[in-house]
């Protein structure tokens, strides 16, 4: 969210505590979340949740992600959580309050209450309309969850009718954010002209982003979906085995026993057809194709261990 807008809702946020008599005259406080929990000890509910909306919403206090949450989870679920609450907040909720602020949240840039909006929106095609805005909002604020969520939202039909332009903008969305799913449902509508014109190059892009050599950032099943798709549709030289063999490595590495087994094929397969026999590249690469075979026997594959 820009700077801009952060600051027009800051303004906005003062504007309504000022004039609802809320500490109108009295200059911010050194720290919105100290002054809410003080607030709430003195039995002040109400000035306690405006503080919290106003500290999370000016988003420059440590931690004013708690106090976004506190003030979403109140109107939603009746209680922030605080132990310093008092029993009588407690209330079971109020969706029309909810909804209200958590626009004003959402707008201010934090993207969890955009995500939150956007669960909350079920039912008629106006909420669906917030729904579809919300996620919006949340991947435009680099939520990259919410892109995937936006993107089969649309694909599926879930908004009330099925757009699959408009699915392929939040898959891109998601896939700029390096969002392994984003990536891999960008890649299968780029291959056809599903939602828009083929385009094979962004296709095969997005399908390598599925699979990133980050681990930490990888899942075995959708690098074995990238290595498919390359074998399918890929050039079908040495390069693209190469490619391929790098997505099954990475589902190997993620313990992935059919990752691990179809890389032991691919990988002697490329030895038979590309390397010199006895060489020291080929002995190297069928002793890795060996360990391969042997972790996908120890992962439970039973064909490997034959």
């Amino acid at each position: 969210m820009s700077f801009l807008i952060r600051t027009l809702t800051i303004a906005a946020t003062t504007a309504i505590a000022q004039f609802s008599g809320v500490a109108a005259a009295q200059p911010a406080p050194e720290s919105y979340f100290d002054y809410a929990l003080s607030s709430f000890e003195n039995g002040q509910t109400t000035e306690a949740l405006n503080a919290l909306k106003t500290g999370c919403i000016q988003g420059t206090e440590s931690g004013y992600q708690l106090m976004c949450d506190a003030v979403l989870d109140y109107y939603e679920n009746g209680t922030t959580g605080f132990r310093v609450e008092p029993d009588s907040a407690a209330h079971d909720g109020e969706p029309e309050a909810f909804r209200r602020h958590a626009t004003d949240i959402c707008q201010s840039g934090y993207s969890n209450a955009c995500s939150r909006l956007a669960r909350a929106a079920p039912g008629s095609a106006t909420n669906m309309t917030t729904a579809a805005d919300a996620y919006y909002t949340a991947c435009e604020n680099g939520d990259a969850d919410a892109c995937a969520l936006n993107g089969y939202n649309w694909m599926d039909g879930s908004y009330g009718a099925v757009n699959l332009q408009r699915a392929r903008q939040a898959f891109v969305m998601g896939c700029d954010l390096v969002d392994a799913l984003s990536c891999r449902q960008l890649a299968d509508l780029m291959i056809t002209n599903r939602g828009g014109s083929v385009n094979p190059e962004i296709a095969m892009l997005a399908n390598d982003l599925s699979c990133p050599e980050d681990l930490g950032s990888a899942d075995a099943t959708y690098c074995l979906d990238a290595a498919g798709f390359a074998a399918t549709h890929g050039a079908g030289d040495v390069q693209s085995v190469r490619t391929i063999m790098r997505y099954l490595s990475n589902a190997c590495d993620l313990r992935s026993a059919e990752g691990c087994l179809q890389f032991s094929r691919v990988a002697e397969a490329y030895v038979a057809d590309n390397l010199p026999a006895g060489s020291d590249l080929a002995r190297d690469m069928l002793e890795l194709a060996a360990v391969s075979r042997r972790l996908a026997c120890s992962y439970g594959n039973g064909q490997a261990c034959k």
